[in-house]
């Protein structure tokens, strides 16, 4: 059986429980490569669609579904810049900073 919870607001999240007995509520079916189909209703209603990525995790015998959101990358080139951007210099500063403050932290 399916139990399910969503929290409008914050973030949506789909809960399943096993081994339960509820009412009747929409079911899912895991296929012969553990695919699962969400209903479409409950997709309209949590604005998922087709590539979207889920975080999963089990918490208490529960399998959590919860909308990823999108990733940085898609974000690439919504911010106007100056110029060309040096993404592998970025990277070394921020790793070098973040090192920094690691050791900082640990002298302290």
């Amino acid at each position: 059986m399916l139990k399910m919870r969503v929290q409008i607001g914050m973030e949506a999240i789909m809960v399943l429980r096993s081994h339960t007995r509820e009412s009747p509520m929409p079911s899912l079916r895991i296929g012969r490569r553990g695919q699962i189909t969400i209903p479409s209703a409950l997709r309209r209603e949590l604005h998922l669609g087709e590539g979207d990525h889920m975080i999963v995790t089990v918490r208490a015998g529960e399998l959590v579904l919860r909308p990823a959101g999108r990733p940085l990358f898609d974000l690439r080139g919504s911010v106007p810049v100056a110029g060309p951007q040096d993404f592998a210099a970025i990277r070394a500063q921020v790793t070098e900073s973040r090192a920094r403050r690691l050791i900082a932290e640990a002298e302290e």
